[in-house]
C-alpha cells in the first residue's frame, strides 16, 4: 500500500514565497519550503509593525519579528488547490506606550492554523490567498511599561495573499 504523501515516484520540490501583508505593515517577509507529494514544510521570517488600531488604547509601535515552521497539506497534486497548515511560531516583540518614553521587549510562543488556495498562473508561479489564526500558548502574559499593563491577545487572526515559485 502506498501512502499519497510518500509516493516514491514523486520528486522533492523546493520553493520560495512572498507574502503581501508584512510589506503593507511596514515590514518584510522571507519564506522557503521543501515538499514531496501532498506535503511540504515551510520556514519563514516576518517583520511587521502592528497597526495601532489593533492595540489597546495608550499603546503604539508594536514591532513583531516572527519565526515559524509549518507543515502544509495539499488536497491536490502539483502544489495547487486547497491546502491546510499548522505549525509553531515565535514572536519577538517590542512595544511602547503613547508617551514613547520607553520600549519594552517580550516574547510570545504561538501555534498556527491556516487555510488557503493556490492558483498556478504561469508554469511554476502561483498566487495563494489564505487566512489563519495564531493561538498564544506561551511567553509573556502581562507586560508592564510606563505604569501601563499590556496583555497580549490569546487569538491573533491573520489573512493575506502569497505569491510563490517552485523549481
Amino acid at each position: 500500500m502506498t501512502v499519497c504523501c510518500l509516493a516514491q515516484n514523486t520528486p522533492i520540490t523546493v520553493g520560495l514565497e512572498q507574502d503581501a501583508l508584512p510589506y503593507l505593515l511596514n515590514g518584510y517577509f522571507l519564506s522557503g519550503w521543501v515538499g514531496k507529494g501532498y506535503v511540504r514544510s515551510r520556514l519563514l521570517f516576518a517583520n511587521v509593525r502592528k497597526p495601532d488600531f489593533l492595540l489597546p488604547k495608550d499603546f503604539t509601535n508594536n514591532r513583531v519579528h516572527a519565526y515559524a515552521i509549518t507543515a502544509d497539506y495539499f488536497l491536490e497534486t502539483n502544489w495547487q488547490g486547497w491546502w491546510i497548515s499548522g505549525g509553531g511560531v515565535l514572536w519577538k516583540n517590542s512595544l511602547q506606550t503613547d508617551l514613547k518614553q520607553q520600549t519594552t521587549h517580550f516574547n510570545l510562543v504561538l501555534v498556527n492554523g491556516s487555510l488557503g488556495y493556490a492558483w498556478k498562473f504561469y508554469k511554476s508561479f502561483y498566487v495563494s490567498p489564505w487566512a489563519g489564526i495564531h493561538l498564544r500558548v506561551g511567553g509573556s502574559k502581562e507586560i508592564r511599561i510606563e505604569n501601563q499593563t499590556y496583555n497580549p491577545p490569546f487569538l491573533n487572526p491573520e489573512a493575506s495573499v502569497k505569491i510563490g515559485w517552485y523549481f
